[in-house]
C-alpha cells in the first residue's frame, strides 16, 4: 500500500508547547557528540550540557564547574558520568534533551 505525501502523518520528535525532544537515545546522544554537537538536557530536574573541547568531550551540570568532566570518546563519557548515582548511558529515556 502506497501513500501520498498529503496522506503521509509525520510526528515531530519535538514537543511544540515544551520544546522537550521526545524518545532521544543513548545512541542518538553518541551520533551527536560524534558529529561535534553541543547537547544540552535535563534529567531529574537539574540541566546539563555536553560541549566539544577539542579532540574531546565535557560534560557538566549548569553552574557547578565541579561536576566537569572530560572524556576523548562519546561511549567513555555515556559508561563513565555519574548523576545521581544513575551512569549517563542507564539515565535514558528520562534524559530530556532541550538543544542537540
Amino acid at each position: 500500500m502506497q501513500t501520498s505525501l498529503n496522506q503521509a502523518k509525520t510526528i515531530s520528535p519535538i514537543d511544540g508547547a515544551t520544546g522537550i525532544i521526545g524518545n532521544y537515545s543513548a545512541a542518538e546522544f553518541k551520533a551527536d557528540c560524534t558529529m561535534g554537537k553541543d547537547i544540552e538536557f535535563t534529567y531529574r530536574g537539574k540541566g546539563y550540557t555536553s560541549t566539544r573541547r577539542g579532540k574531546e568531550r565535557s560534560i557538566s551540570e549548569w553552574y557547578n564547574e565541579e561536576s566537569e568532566r572530560t572524556y576523548t570518546t562519546a561511549d567513555d563519557m555515556l559508561d563513565n558520568y555519574v548523576m545521581d548515582g544513575v551512569r549517563l548511558r542507564d539515565a535514558f529515556p528520562e534524559i530530556e534533551v532541550l538543544l542537540h
